[in-house]
């Protein structure tokens, strides 16, 4: 008689407990002599900056000149009458004079947008000039409509002593940053000695001359900036502040 023996299929048998431990202690036994894997740690990579210096800022140099002779214009609007009319004759003049004096405040104006445009000094120091300026303007305006009372002396005098302060804080700020070269650069540092000049001027002369001293400084130095602006408006471009074009 014929025995025929059939192959046995593989067994399905879910592993136990015991087994599977087993099988873990063998794995973790062959793998002891192994070398660990290489772990890859990846770290953030620092944030990129762009170090390359600012592109010029164009300005039209015919702003610039324009700026220029608002500048003068405003000088001499101040200046003329102060110089051409008598002493005898101030007292039937003077709503005249009083809107006259608003010329300077008009060229401290020019002087801040060129300032402003070509980034010759902070946003800051510019920003604290326009406000003071502002601040002479209307006591002008207020004294000019009203009278010369309609503002107590005392204010008046903080105001303007307030505004030739930020002026000042602006002319050294454009100075020291050297956006401005050549001579306009030489003349923001004569022009921001008008303090200086008026304590000299009062030590030798007495009060009086003190506020003369300093009139006349700014007045004269606001002039060779307006015609440094006028003939020489790329003089505003040095270190890449700024490129005036022709």
């Amino acid at each position: 008689m014929n025995t025929t023996v059939l192959p046995q299929s593989p067994s399905t048998e879910t592993p136990t407990a015991g087994s599977a431990a087993a099988d873990a202690a063998a794995a973790e036994s062959a793998g002891a002599g192994r070398a660990p894997k290489a772990s890859l740690v990846v770290h953030d990579l620092p944030e990129h900056r762009d170090t390359r210096p600012a592109a010029p800022v164009a300005v039209s140099g015919a702003l610039l000149r324009a700026l220029g002779i608002t500048i003068i214009a405003g000088v001499l609007v101040t200046l003329l009458p102060q110089a051409l009319i008598p002493d005898d004759q101030w007292s039937r003049v003077r709503a005249i004079s009083a809107w006259t004096s608003l010329g300077l405040p008009f060229a401290f104006y020019a002087f801040a947008a060129a300032l402003w445009r070509t980034r010759g000094a902070s946003r800051l120091t510019t920003a604290g000039l326009l406000l003071g300026t502002t601040a002479m303007t209307v006591g002008s305006v207020v004294t000019a409509l009203a009278g010369e009372r309609a503002i107590p002396v005392a204010v008046d005098q903080w105001i303007f002593a307030v505004g030739f302060i930020l002026l000042q804080l602006a002319l050294i700020d454009a100075m020291v940053r050297g956006a401005w070269a050549g001579v306009l650069r030489w003349v923001l540092g004569v022009v921001s000695s008008w303090p200086l000049v008026a304590v000299i001027s009062g030590t030798i002369a007495g009060d009086d001359a003190v506020w003369w001293a300093a009139f006349v400084a700014i007045v004269t130095g606001f002039t060779l900036i307006g015609g440094a602006l006028l003939v020489r408006p790329q003089l505003t471009a040095a270190r890449g502040s700024g490129a005036a074009r022709r």
